[in-house]
Parts: structure tokens; C-alpha cells; sequence
């Protein structure tokens, strides 16, 4: 379906959906850049001081939890700009190279992009590394009780890193079969396509 199919009195509230989720997409991918540094930059000073402070090693959970929280928002906004791409796809996209066919054309390219090394909309490269780093202070201390107490919320957290990477290999497809699905069955949505 697209914007030119819809009768002239929904055309406008079609096409005004339309930009508006598309500068949703936007505005939540530059957020999601935005908090993972802000992330970043709040754990490391925390980090900083919980290597340098007397409070020991479990300190340095405070700063796992900066990681942890950081890590929730990225995902969370990553998620909803795909459904919302899925969306777009579906309700206004008629996938050829007439606009608009943005997400066509993304879901396309995505494993045709150049990249060094991959993309990561998450960033989980970046937030193991520094939960790896959080939890060397641990290590290095020697005492056990202090690594177990510090090591299973880092591993916790690891593994939800791990297994969102997974998740969100899959994320089109699903989200896409998903919706594809609702909107087969919903009486409603078939008749706005009509």
C-alpha cells in the first residue's frame, strides 16, 4: 500500500503518519548513539572511582549497574525503531523503488552493506568490553567471596548481552511475520489497506 492507494480525505493523515514515524526512527537512533556514550562516560568515571576508592571491589557494582541500565536503553530504543521500520514497511511501503521504500530497501541491503568488522546497533562489543573491565578489579583482588559476589552480575549481564545479539539477528524477520500476521487478521487494518 501506499500514500497515493488511500482516498484523498486519509491521504494526509496517511502521509502525516508517515513523516511522523519516520522522525520517530530518527530521533530514537540518534538517542540511542547519545545514551550509549553518555553510558560510557558515566561508567568510566564510576569505574575510576570505585578501582581508586577504599570501598573494595564491590564497589564496583555501581558501575555494572550504570552498564546494565546504559545497555536496557540502547536495546529497548533499537527494538522499537525495527518494529516501528516493520510498520513503516508494511502499512506504507509497496517495495518498489518508488517512495516510499526506505525499509525495502534497508531490509535488502543489510547484509550487502561494507562494514568493518560488522554493525552493531547495540554497541555489545563496546558493553562487554567494559563489563570485562569493571570486573578485573575483582579478579586482581585474589579473594573469592569478593569474585563470586562481583562475578555473577557480571556474568548475568554478559549472557543479556549475548543472547540480545542474538535476538536481534532474528528481530526483522519475526517482528515482520509478526505483523505481517496482525495485520492479515485485523479487520480494522484490512480496511484502512482496502
Amino acid at each position: 500500500m501506499s500514500t497515493q492507494d488511500i482516498p484523498t480525505a486519509d491521504a494526509g493523515h496517511a502521509r502525516e503518519e508517515y513523516r511522523s514515524l519516520r522522525r520517530t526512527i530518527q530521533s530514537r537512533g540518534s538517542l540511542r548513539i547519545a545514551i550509549a556514550l553518555a553510558t560510557w562516560t558515566a561508567w568510566a568515571t564510576l569505574a575510576l572511582w570505585a578501582w581508586t576508592s577504599v570501598a573494595g571491589p564491590v564497589a564496583g557494582l555501581i558501575p555494572l549497574l550504570i552498564l546494565v541500565g546504559g545497555f536496557e536503553l540502547v536495546l529497548s530504543l533499537h527494538t522499537g525503531v525495527e518494529r516501528i521500520g516493520r510498520y513503516v514497511q508494511l502499512m506504507f511501503e509497496t517495495g518498489r523503488p518508488s517512495p516510499p521504500a526506505w525499509e525495502h530497501v534497508a531490509v535488502a541491503m543489510g547484509p550487502r552493506w561494507l562494514s568493518p568488522g560488522g554493525l552493531d546497533p547495540l554497541f555489545s562489543l563496546v558493553f562487554l568490553f567494559a563489563s570485562w573491565l569493571n570486573l578485573v578489579p575483582s579478579v586482581l583482588s585474589g579473594d573469592v567471596r569478593t569474585l563470586v559476589v562481583i562475578g555473577v552480575p557480571h556474568a548475568a549481564f554478559i549472557i543479556r548481552v549475548i543472547v540480545s545479539r542474538q535476538f536481534i539477528a532474528r528481530q526483522r524477520a519475526a517482528d515482520l511475520a509478526a505483523l505481517e500476521s496482525v495485520i492479515s487478521s485485523n479487520s480494522l487494518v484490512s480496511k484502512i489497506q482496502q
